[in-house]
């Protein structure tokens, strides 16, 4: 697994050098609801899994829910393309890339990173 790790939420896109951070913050509820892709450097497919599995309780009424952390698990599936489109796909309305813009995955990874702070902070 290539960092940086590219994580695309239902909220964004964002990026992790600290692979043990990354997993950390990931939510079982989330990852079982699909909300999870996961990309590294080489746009390598990652599984999203949760670490223990999502357990449903109710107690006088009220419902909950068991809340683990996620792990990324290499696949051995490539879609450099794929990653190359998220990446673009995020980047172009906030930083006004021209419709026809070509990006390499190289690029795209460069621009993403130059472009907003990582997200192990």
């Amino acid at each position: 697994m290539k960092p940086p790790i590219i994580l695309r939420a239902d909220d964004g896109v964002s990026w992790w050098l600290d692979l043990v951070k990354l997993q950390c913050s990931i939510e079982s509820p989330d990852i079982e609801a699909g909300l999870y892709s996961a990309w590294d450097a080489q746009g390598q497919n990652l599984e999203v899994v949760s670490v223990e599995p999502l357990v449903c309780s109710q107690f006088l009424g009220i419902e909950s829910v068991s809340v683990s952390s996620g792990r990324l698990i290499e696949t051995g599936t490539f879609s450099p393309d794929e990653l190359t489109t998220v990446i673009y796909d995020h980047l172009s309305e906030a930083l006004q890339l021209p419709p026809n813009t070509v990006l390499d995955l190289a690029s795209a990874l460069n621009l993403l990173c130059q472009s907003q702070p990582s997200g192990d902070y």
